[in-house]
Formats: C-alpha cells, sequence, structure tokens
C-alpha cells in the first residue's frame, strides 16, 4: 500500500505543447493533488492521490475507474498503434490504466487513488474521457494531464510526439513530427547543441528544428514538419544535459522511429498512403490505385512531384485523389506549386478547357463548398491561365478569378481566406504575390465567414484534372501547403 511521507518539491514553471497537456503549473505541497496543478510538471510526489475539480456540474456515476484513470505514458509497445486525435486514446487507454479508486465528494470534485505508489522518475497521463457527462447530459470535453514523477537520479522520463504520443527508443511508427517532447525528470540546462535530430531526407546533416527549454522539458519545433513525413528519423540526447547540481544523465540516448502522413505534401517521398482514390468515380475509367498509377499518375519522388498525363480518354474527369481535413473557424490558406506544365502550349493540341490542379469540397449536404484551385489551358485561344474558382451549391453563388500565368514552369497559385479578407493569387517565386481578376459575369467572394461555413467540419482537399476532349494533358505539381487545416490521423 502506499506510504504517506513527507516529500520536498521542486518549484517550477512549465509549458506543455502537444495534445496531452496544458498550461503548466507547479508541484504540490499537499496531498490530495489538484490534478491541474501538476500539468506539464515533474518532482511530483509519487505516494500522491489526484483531486480534479470540474468547472461544472457533472454526474458522478459516470465518474469510475473506467472514465478517470492514470496511465504511465511512455510506451512499453514497440510498436504503439497511434489513433491521431487531440485527445489521444492510445496515450489514455484504460487497458493500462494502473490500479486505483475513484470517489466523488461532490458533483465537482473528483479523487483519484492509485492503489500502489507511482514509481520514480516516470511520466504519467491522468485521463477523463468524453464518457463523462455533465449533469445536463453533454459529454465532457476529454481531458489528459501528464506529468513526471520525482527520482532518484536525474534522467529522461519520456518523449513524446506532436500530439503527446509516446516515442519508444525504437520502433515507433506514425509520429506527429510537429514537435517533440523531450521530459526530464528535473529541470535540464543546456541548448540546442545537446540535441541531434536527423531523418532520412536530410543525409548526414541535421534537420532544420528549433529548440527551446521549457521547465523541465526540451521542447524540439520541426521546420515545415510535413518535408519529413513518412520519413526514418533518429533523435540523439547528447549525456552532457544536466540538471541545475550539474549531475548529468548516465549516457547518450537514441529514438528512431517513423514520421506518420502529414495534412501538406511536397511528394519527396511516395505518399500514395496518405491519399485514397476519390468515391466518386462516375467520370473516371480508374477507380483503383493500380488504374491510376498504371494510366495517368506517378508519385515522382526524384523530382519532389506527382504527375498527370492523360493522352487515353475523353472523359470530362473530376477529383482522382483525396484527404479528408477540418477547417479552421477562423480561416485557412491553400497553396498549389506547379512546377512543371510542359506540353500544354502544344499547338497540334485540339481540345479545349482542359486543366489540373487542387480541389477542396465539403461532405456535409447544406454545406455545399467547392473551390477550385487549378491550371486552365483553351487551346482554341493558345493561352494558359491560372484560374480560382469558388462555388456554393446550396446558394448558387459562383465565383471565378483569373490571370494570365506568370511566364515559365513554374509557379503557385494561393488562396487565402481570414478576417483580413479573401485572396486569390499567383507567383514565380512563392514569395511576391499577383492578385488574380474577377472574370467578367462572375460575382465577387462572399463574406470570408460564409465561404468558412460553408465547408463545415468535414471536409476534403484533392488533385484532379479535367481532359474534355480527349487530349494529352500533362502537369507535374511539386507540393500542397495550407494552413488552418487538420487531420484526424494526419499532423
Amino acid at each position: 500500500m502506499k506510504n504517506y511521507a513527507a516529500v520536498v518539491f521542486l518549484l517550477i514553471s512549465l509549458v506543455f505543447l502537444g495534445g496531452c497537456g496544458g498550461a503548466g503549473g507547479t508541484p504540490p505541497s499537499s496531498i490530495p493533488v489538484a490534478l491541474e496543478g501538476v500539468d506539464g510538471a515533474s518532482g511530483v510526489a509519487v505516494n500522491s492521490s489526484f483531486l480534479y475539480t470540474f468547472d461544472f456540474e457533472v454526474d458522478t456515476s459516470t465518474v469510475t475507474t473506467s472514465t478517470y484513470f492514470i496511465v504511465p505514458t511512455i510506451a512499453t509497445d514497440v510498436n504503439l498503434a497511434v489513433e491521431k486525435s487531440e485527445y489521444s486514446s492510445s496515450v489514455c487507454d484504460v487497458s493500462r490504466a494502473l490500479a486505483s479508486t475513484v470517489t466523488c465528494d461532490s458533483n465537482t470534485e473528483c479523487l483519484l487513488d492509485p492503489t500502489e505508489n507511482l514509481n520514480e522518475g516516470t511520466s504519467y497521463t491522468a485521463c477523463l474521457t468524453s464518457e463523462i457527462l455533465k449533469a445536463t447530459g453533454e459529454a465532457i470535453t476529454p481531458v489528459a494531464i501528464t506529468f513526471v514523477t520525482e527520482a532518484g537520479e536525474f534522467a529522461i522520463a519520456g518523449v513524446l510526439d506532436g500530439r503527446g504520443v509516446p516515442i519508444s527508443t525504437s520502433s515507433t511508427t506514425g509520429v506527429d513530427f510537429n514537435s517533440i517532447t523531450i521530459m526530464f525528470t528535473e529541470v535540464p540546462s543546456g541548448d540546442a547543441d545537446s540535441t541531434d535530430l536527423r531523418c532520412d531526407e536530410a543525409g548526414s546533416g541535421e534537420i532544420a528544428y528549433d529548440a527551446e527549454i521549457s521547465g523541465s522539458r526540451f521542447i524540439l519545433t520541426a521546420t515545415d514538419a510535413y518535408r519529413y513525413q513518412l520519413m526514418n528519423c533518429t533523435l540523439t540526447i547528447a549525456s552532457g544535459v544536466t540538471n541545475p547540481d550539474g549531475d548529468s544523465l548516465a549516457g547518450d540516448a537514441a529514438y528512431s522511429f517513423t514520421n506518420g502522413c502529414a495534412v501538406n505534401d511536397d511528394f519527396n517521398v511516395d505518399s500514395q498512403s496518405c491519399w485514397y482514390v476519390a468515391p466518386d468515380t462516375d467520370n473516371s475509367p480508374w477507380a483503383t490505385w493500380d488504374e491510376l498509377l498504371a494510366n495517368v499518375l506517378t508519385f515522382d519522388t526524384s523530382s519532389g512531384a506527382i504527375s498527370f498525363s492523360d493522352a487515353s480518354t475523353s472523359s470530362d474527369l473530376d477529383i482522382v485523389l483525396e484527404k479528408t481535413v477540418n477547417v479552421d473557424s477562423t480561416g485557412f490558406s491553400l497553396e498549389l506549386f506547379i512546377n512543371n506544365a510542359t506540353g500544354v502550349d502544344d499547338a497540334s493540341i485540339s481540345n479545349a478547357d482542359d486543366g489540373a490542379g487542387l480541389s477542396m469540397g465539403s461532405y456535409e449536404d447544406g454545406s455545399d463548398g467547392y473551390l477550385e484551385v487549378y491550371l486552365d489551358y483553351d487551346s482554341g485561344e493558345l493561352r494558359r491561365e491560372c484560374q480560382i474558382q469558388y462555388e456554393n451549391e446550396n446558394t448558387g453563388l459562383e465565383s471565378e478569378y483569373t490571370l494570365p500565368c506568370p511566364e515559365g514552369s513554374e509557379y503557385y497559385l494561393l488562396f487565402s481566406v481570414g478576417a483580413s479578407g479573401v485572396l486569390a493569387q499567383s507567383s514565380t517565386d512563392g514569395v511576391n504575390y499577383t492578385d488574380l481578376q474577377l472574370t467578367s459575369g462572375s460575382n465577387p467572394f462572399p463574406d470570408y465567414q460564409e465561404i468558412i461555413d460553408s465547408f463545415g467540419d468535414s471536409s476534403f482537399v484533392g488533385f484532379g484534372f479535367d481532359s474534355a476532349n480527349g487530349g494529352d494533358m500533362r502537369v507535374s505539381i511539386g507540393s500542397i501547403v495550407t494552413t488552418g487545416m487538420t487531420s484526424d490521423d494526419q499532423y
């Protein structure tokens, strides 16, 4: 049974980044511990019990050891199955829960008391699931609070990815690479030179990342993290990291892992697994990956592009690849980089009104926003146009903005929507942008909020092309980069 002894605590202030953390706090000076006060803290007593105070009244019959529990944060599985979400059920897995009791002294305060003392120098996560109901019958927003217990020696307590999912020393897959948090048993000293982060694309050199010390954590934030999706990476933490007393780690520590899929894509790896064949194949003769790859698509990792080449059909094609995203309620942007459009100006091409590019839409009825960002070629006038078109089938509104594409075969198309306005632009360098012009007879973009609302919470982005009259359309797309878009299973 637990031994309730007097404990001296290390006072620190922390910020926790990721899916299992919040505002940070200081270790408690009494037991039971206010759980909110140890969010991101180290030095927590191993004999602690944990009191959680709700901001509202709850149905206490729903607060049980199945809905309020504590788990070791460090993964014991060599290949932890990751379910990507803000609240990670892979971390808050009740099958990992420590034996404990849960009691509620009121309808706003409940106590979690582990049966045995916690281990020293170990990361734990306390979880409250959405199966806990408010007194009004509504589910609570899930809560996960991570902390590190007091330790006899300075050590690494755990390494977490961008969503708070643990990274084991080897073989962890599906890592969210937006950030990596290294948790120590005490406040560390050191700087970025104490860590070394390498991935396949970077070869022998380190990748670009920012490093900061926040309380008892090193937080590494990768620059353009999506560029390293599906790559094997290694993080090394040097033994020269010390605590305030000058004690060093016992030795260098290395963590090898593989990143998951990212919402953005620059096609420098074969990212086929991050996309799926669009379900709407009414107009397409290619309904499977094998058919697409054999006829029209190439994931060209040598040049970092996805290539469309259509010389075999007269179909009026729609989207062929998709991925599901959630759109931020404050706004979003979508940038398409076309790095090769050779062939579309060939005078021998007789087809008219071809196009290739990126589309975005909504799956929800009554929320029928649709956006196209693409190259449009009209052979009748031998011109190439950059075009961004927004439609709302629910309201009947159509907005179309075009401009002759810049000179050369490389250019960017950008659509951004937010409180500062709605823009459709093109660029040759991705830095200096020119506004596209409203097409004659078309409607201006509606208010930004109307556009955001038209896409809803469950939307898609997808690639496709249109070769209405059976011509030969060849376009290579170098990247898609978004802001304000997230995915439940991609970082």
